[in-house]
Order: C-alpha cells, then structure tokens, then sequence
C-alpha cells in the first residue's frame, strides 16, 4: 500500500494491526467481520475494500468486544508495514460464553461435545462462565 501511496505522492501509513476476532476467528464469516484494529483511514478503507470484494463488512464497533487481556493470537500475515492476527479459539469461544450467552448457546454446546480443550476449561473456570448452562435444556 505505501508503494502506491508513494508513487502517487501521498503520505504513508504508519505500522498497523488487524487481529480477527469474534465468530469470524472460528468460522467464515458470514457478513461482518470483527477485529481489534489500530489502523488509520487510509489503511482501513483498503481493508473495508478488501472486504468488500469477498461479500464482507467490517464491524465498526469491533473495538467494544470483550476479549480476555491474556488472548493469544496467531499471527497469518506480517510485513513491515502490517501485522494481521486471529484470535485463538478458546479465547474466541471464551468471549461469546461470556458475554453473549444466549445467542451463543449452541455454538457452545457443539464445542462441548466436541470435547473442549483444557485451556477452554481453565479459562471458564477462571471467569465463573457456568458450563451447565449450555449442556442443559
């Protein structure tokens, strides 16, 4: 991006990054995606175009999410201007137990049955996320 910024005589963009997060971290995307971002306009209307292309919006009110402060994200693309990362699962599904329960219930339930990992289990506990909820009817 700054490539073409320079070429054509504007000014650059400054280091940033886009950590995926939310339902759009576990699945693709159905219209919105979620992501902490640090971006300035030039940098975000390029990925809102981005997006655009692949039938997506970004979610503006991204930065309201709860995510725990200890998240781990893995980072998928890294260049010396960007860095862009996704959420791990556990901390993901952590978030949408938490904090949106009811909406989130089955997604949750599957997970369980899934056989959910440790660190999901120690993260539930950690934040008093009542597992029974989702298991029972």
């Amino acid at each position: 991006m700054n490539q073409e910024f320079q070429k054509e005589g504007t000014a650059t963009v400054p280091f940033f990054y886009i950590k995926v997060l939310g339902q759009t971290a576990l699945i693709e995307a159905k219209v919105d995606v979620d992501a902490y971002a640090n971006f300035q306009w030039s940098a975000r209307e390029k990925f809102c175009e981005i997006l655009a292309e692949q039938g997506l919006v970004y979610d503006d009110l991204s930065q309201e999410i709860w995510m725990p402060s200890e998240t781990i994200y893995w980072v998928i693309y890294k260049s010396k201007n960007m860095e862009d990362a996704i959420a791990e699962p556990e901390y993901v599904l952590l978030s949408e137990a938490l904090k949106a329960p009811l909406k989130n219930r089955n997604l949750i339930n599957e997970y369980l049955a899934s056989g959910p990992e440790k660190l999901f289990l120690g993260l539930c506990k950690k934040y008093r996320v009542d597992l029974e909820y989702f298991v029972n009817d």
